[in-house]
């Protein structure tokens, strides 16, 4: 019964002392998150992601691959360094490597699509030449 009646007058009295204990003010602006990147991706890796994905798809319409595809390759190359160098989050790294590949097919179909604008009826006129013997009239 006393071993009772001792075990609770010690928890009021840490209860009570710990009440008493003035507690620390932690706020937002005193904790320095200039050190940590942040948690998502940033708009860089996305921006690569997203030029390269124009680049592959629409680049192929409107021959703008020419122009997207390098830009979603050094969007890309930029947002890839920052995250190894730590100043970007780790979460976009992902992103950024698509954007790198996107970017170098888009740049690779802008090439054979200049190749077969410049070269392209010529070859197709031989080829039917040699097929069929005759060329094709536009």
């Amino acid at each position: 019964m006393q071993e009772k009646e001792f075990s609770q007058e010690m928890e009021l009295e840490t209860e009570m002392k710990l009440k008493e204990q003035p507690k620390p003010e932690i706020s937002e602006a005193s904790i320095d998150t200039s050190i940590y990147p942040p948690d998502k991706a940033s708009g860089r890796a996305i921006a690569a992601l997203v030029l390269g994905i124009a680049a592959v798809t629409i680049g192929c319409c409107f021959y703008l691959n020419i122009l997207l595809g390098p830009a979603a390759l050094i969007v890309g190359i930029l947002e890839y360094s920052a995250i190894n160098r730590g100043k970007a989050s780790i979460k976009g790294k992902g992103f950024a490597i698509t954007g790198i590949i996107l970017g170098i097919i888009g740049i690779s179909l802008g090439l054979f699509s200049i190749f077969l604008m410049t070269f392209g009826k010529p070859l197709l006129n031989r080829l039917m030449d040699y097929l069929y013997g005759e060329s094709l009239q536009y």
